[in-house]
C-alpha cells in the first residue's frame, strides 16, 4: 500500500511538473519590419520573425501596387525560431508602380493564425552618387540624374572659432585655391556684418533695425590670399538686439578670366566666460541600466578648460567632476532608484554665475552657461532593456565588421520561467528608408543583467553612416528594442559619398501612426453619464515602437511594444448639448461657445472645419477630438494651399514642440522634421514675450510680410483652429 502511495505521488508530482511546462511555454508570435518609403529599384529590404513557434505554418508576404500583386515570399515554416530578411530587388518595380502600395503579411497554421497590412510608397530611387578625390576636374551627379562639374577653385575663409565681446579686434583672411591646390591671383570683395535680429527687423526704429556691416575690396597676395584686422568698436558687440555672430561673404574675381568664386562664412560672438555642453546623450534612460555622457567646458574664445570643476545635478543628487587635459569630463550614474518619467539633469561650472537675460536698455555683460537636459524613462512593461554601445574601429581592422557591446536587464517577469536563451535580431540601416543587411543571434541571458557582444558584418557596400536597430521577442510576447548611431567614413579610404536625398517637396509621402492602447475609465468615472471616449492627448510615448518608426520604419505584430496611455474622456451636458473634458473625478472645463462643427469642407480624403470661435491650442484640440477629428495635420503642398486660400484669420494647426524645445511634432505622433514646413522667415523662433514658456505651438497667420504662412505662438492664446477628419467611403 506504501508502495502505492508513493508511485502515485510520483505520478502526481510529474503529472503536476508537466503541467507547469505546458502553462509557461511562451505563445508565438509574429513580427515584420519594413521600410515605409520603398525606392522603385528595390534597394531596401523587408524582415520578418517567427518567434516561440509550436506548430508548422504557411506565411506568405506579398506587395500590391498600382499595377502589380507580388508575392515577395512564400514559405512553409516548421522552425521554433525562423527569420528572413527579403530583398525587393527581386520583384518587378518600375516608374509605373511609384505611389501608394500595401505590404501584407499573412500566416496560416492549424491554430495560430494572423494577417496585417501596411500602406507604404514606392518612390523615385535617387542615386547615392559615389565619387572619388581626383586631380582632375570632378563630376557627381545631379538631381536630373545628370553630371555637373564642381568648381575649379575653391575660396577659403579663416576666422577665429570665436569672438569675446571683450575683443577689440580679430584677424580675418581669405584665400584662394585651385582644385590643384594653385593660388588664385585676383579681387577679393568681402562684406562683414553683425544684422539685427529678426523681431527688431519689424521695429519702425532705425537705430534697431539697422545691419552693422563692413564692405572690404582688396587684391589677393602672390598666395592668393588677403589678411585683414577687424576692429570689433564699430560693431556695438554689446548692444543685445543684434545677432550674436558676424556673418562673412566673400567673392573672388579671378585675373585673366573674370571667373566668380564665392562663399559664406560665420563666427559666433561669445558673452559666456565658460560654456557647459553636455556631448553623446541619449534622450531616454532605462531604469536599472546605467546612464552614461561626457561634458564638455569651453572659455570665451571656444578653448577647452581644463582641470575645472563641473557640478552635475540629477534626481535630487549632485556629484563633482574634474574636466581633463581636453576639456571633458565622463559620467556614469545610476539609474536604479530613478522611478520619475522624466528626470532632468543640469551641469555647471562650480562658483560661476548663472545667465540672465538681457534687456534692451541694458548691455551684454560676460556671464556663465549652464546646460540642462531632460531624459524620458523608456517603457517596458516587463522593465527589460537592451542598450548597445560600439567599439572603435582600428583602420586596419575595418574588413572585420562592427563589434557592439550590448548591456542587458532581462527581468523574470519577462521570461515567464523558460530557459535563459534568447534569439534577438538586428537591422543595419544606411538611412530613413535603406535596410542594408540584417540577421539574428542567439545569446544565453542572466536574470542580474550582463553584458554580450557580437559582430555585425562589413556590409557588401558600406556607407559612411546610418543606424543599427536591435531588437528582441521575450517569451512574454514583449518587443524590446535599442537603436545606435554609426560612422563607417574612417573605413571609406578616399571615397566621398553623397547621402541618398530627400525627394522634391510634392514627393513626402504622409504616413500615420497607430495609436497605442488606452486605458478605459473607472466605471464611477462614468456612473450615469454620457460620454465619449477619445483618442489618447499624446501618443509620442517613448517605447519600441517610436524607436522603429523614427527610422522610417513600418512593424507589423501581435507582440507587446506600446506604452499603454489614459484615453480622453468628454461628458456631454444634455442642457446644452456641449462637451467637457473629464480628468478622472468629473471636474472638467467647458469648451467656450463653440457649437458642434456643421459646416465641413471637404478635400482630397479629409473633410476640414474652419473654427468660427476663438480657443487656446488645448482646447481647440479637445474641441476636435469630441467631435470625431483633430487639429489639421499639414502633410503637402497641396493641402497647404487648400488651407491657405481658405484661411482670413489666425488659425491653430495640429503642430506643437511643446515636448522639447525645437523638436516639432504633429498631434498624430509624426516628426515634422521628416516632412516639409511652411514657416515664414525666421520662424519658429520661440520668442518669451507673451509667455515665459515661450511658443510651443504653430498656426498658420496672416502676417504681411509673408501671408498664409506658419508661426509659433503661445499656446495659451486664443486663436481660431482647424479640425481635420478622415473620409470614409
Amino acid at each position: 500500500m506504501l508502495q502505492m502511495n508513493s508511485a502515485m505521488w510520483i505520478g502526481i508530482l510529474f503529472i503536476s511538473f508537466l503541467v507547469q511546462i505546458t502553462a509557461a511555454a511562451p505563445r508565438p508570435h509574429f513580427l515584420a519590419i519594413f521600410p515605409r518609403e520603398i525606392p522603385a529599384d528595390g534597394d531596401t529590404k523587408a524582415c520578418i520573425h517567427l518567434n516561440y513557434l509550436n506548430e508548422s505554418l504557411h506565411l506568405t508576404c506579398t506587395l500590391q501596387t498600382k499595377t502589380d500583386n507580388i508575392t515577395l515570399l512564400k514559405e512553409f515554416v516548421t522552425d521554433t525560431y525562423w527569420h528572413r530578411c527579403i530583398s525587393f530587388q527581386n520583384s518587378t518595380l518600375d516608374a509605373a508602380a511609384v505611389g501608394e502600395a500595401k505590404l501584407t503579411v499573412n500566416g496560416k497554421g492549424p491554430t495560430y493564425m494572423f494577417e496585417n497590412t501596411k500602406k507604404v510608397y514606392i518612390t523615385q530611387h535617387l542615386s547615392d552618387g559615389t565619387f572619388l578625390h581626383t586631380e582632375k576636374s570632378v563630376y557627381k551627379p545631379n538631381l536630373d540624374g545628370k553630371s555637373e562639374m564642381l568648381p575649379d577653385t575653391d575660396l577659403e575663409i579663416k576666422l577665429p572659432r570665436a569672438v569675446s565681446i571683450m575683443d577689440k579686434e580679430f584677424i580675418l583672411s581669405v584665400c584662394g585655391r585651385s582644385t590643384h591646390g594653385k593660388p588664385v591671383l585676383g579681387t577679393i570683395l568681402v562684406s562683414v556684418c553683425r544684422e539685427s535680429q529678426y523681431y527688431w527687423n519689424n521695429m519702425h526704429s532705425s537705430e534697431l533695425s539697422k545691419s552693422y556691416c563692413k564692405e572690404l575690396n582688396r587684391t589677393t597676395n602672390s598666395s592668393g590670399c588677403f589678411s585683414e584686422v577687424i576692429d570689433t568698436n564699430y560693431f556695438h558687440l554689446r548692444t543685445p538686439v543684434f545677432e550674436m555672430e558676424f556673418k562673412v561673404f566673400a567673392k573672388l574675381i579671378e585675373d585673366g578670366t573674370g571667373q566668380e568664386t564665392m562663399r559664406s562664412a560665420a563666427v559666433p560672438i561669445r558673452n559666456v566666460k565658460a560654456k557647459v555642453a553636455f556631448k553623446d546623450l541619449q534622450g531616454d534612460y532605462k531604469r536599472g541600466l546605467p546612464y552614461r555622457g561626457q561634458i564638455y567646458v569651453e572659455d570665451l574664445t571656444g578653448s577647452p578648460m581644463t582641470h575645472t570643476i563641473i557640478v552635475l545635478k540629477y534626481d535630487n543628487k549632485e556629484e563633482m567632476l574634474l574636466t581633463d587635459g581636453r576639456g571633458e569630463a565622463n559620467f556614469s550614474l545610476n539609474t536604479s532608484t530613478w522611478n520619475d518619467d522624466e528626470i532632468h539633469i543640469s551641469a555647471f561650472v562650480r562658483n560661476c554665475t548663472s545667465p540672465h537675460s538681457s534687456r534692451i536698455n541694458k548691455l551684454i555683460s560676460v556671464t556663465c552657461e549652464h546646460q540642462e537636459h531632460k531624459l524620458i524613462a523608456l517603457h517596458s512593461k516587463s522593465s527589460s532593456y537592451l542598450h548597445m554601445h560600439v567599439r572603435p574601429i582600428p583602420e586596419m581592422e575595418c574588413h572585420a565588421g562592427l563589434k557592439m557591446d550590448v548591456e542587458y536587464i532581462i527581468t523574470k517577469k519577462a521570461l515567464e520561467g523558460n530557459p535563459e536563451t534568447l534569439v534577438l535580431s538586428y537591422l543595419v540601416m544606411s538611412n530613413r528608408r535603406r535596410i542594408v543587411l540584417g540577421g539574428s543571434i542567439r545569446r544565453n541571458i542572466s536574470t542580474n543583467g550582463g553584458l554580450f557582444s557580437f559582430t555585425v558584418p562589413r556590409a557588401a557596400e558600406p556607407v559612411p553612416e546610418g543606424m543599427i536597430l536591435l531588437y528582441v521577442v521575450l517569451p512574454n510576447g514583449e518587443l524590446i528594442a535599442d537603436t545606435l548611431e554609426i560612422n563607417l567614413s574612417a573605413c571609406l579610404e578616399n571615397k566621398v559619398y553623397q547621402m541618398d536625398r530627400k525627394e522634391a517637396t510634392d514627393d513626402v509621402h504622409y504616413f500615420k501612426k497607430d495609436p497605442p492602447p488606452c486605458i478605459p475609465p473607472n466605471p464611477e468615472q462614468v456612473q450615469n453619464r454620457i460620454y465619449t471616449q477619445g483618442p489618447p492627448r499624446k501618443f509620442n510615448e517613448l517605447d519600441a515602437y517610436k524607436f522603429i518608426w523614427d527610422l522610417g520604419l513600418h512593424v507589423s505584430s501581435d507582440t507587446t511594444m506600446r506604452k499603454p496611455v489614459p484615453c480622453r474622456l468628454y461628458i456631454r451636458n444634455q442642457e446644452n448639448d456641449r462637451l467637457s473634458e473629464t480628468n478622472g473625478n468629473c471636474a472638467g472645463h467647458c469648451l467656450s461657445n463653440c457649437r458642434p462643427p456643421t459646416d465641413w469642407k471637404q478635400f482630397h480624403k479629409s473633410s476640414y472645419f474652419f473654427s468660427s470661435c476663438m480657443l487656446n491650442w488645448e482646447d481647440s484640440r479637445e474641441f476636435c477630438v469630441a467631435h470625431g477629428a483633430d487639429l489639421v495635420v499639414i502633410n503637402h503642398v497641396e493641402e497647404q494651399n487648400f488651407i491657405a486660400n481658405n484661411t482670413a484669420q489666425i488659425y491653430w494647426i495640429g503642430l506643437t514642440d511643446e515636448d522639447e524645445e525645437g523638436r516639432w511634432y504633429w498631434i498624430d505622433g509624426t516628426s515634422h522634421n521628416t516632412t516639409f514646413g511652411f514657416w515664414c522667415e525666421g520662424e519658429p523662433n520661440n520668442v518669451t514675450y507673451s509667455n515665459p514658456k515661450g511658443e510651443d505651438c504653430a498656426l498658420i497667420w496672416t502676417n504681411h510680410a509673408c501671408p498664409k504662412t506658419w508661426n509659433d505662438d503661445s499656446c495659451l492664446k486664443n486663436n481660431f483652429f482647424i479640425c481635420e477628419k478622415e473620409n470614409h467611403i
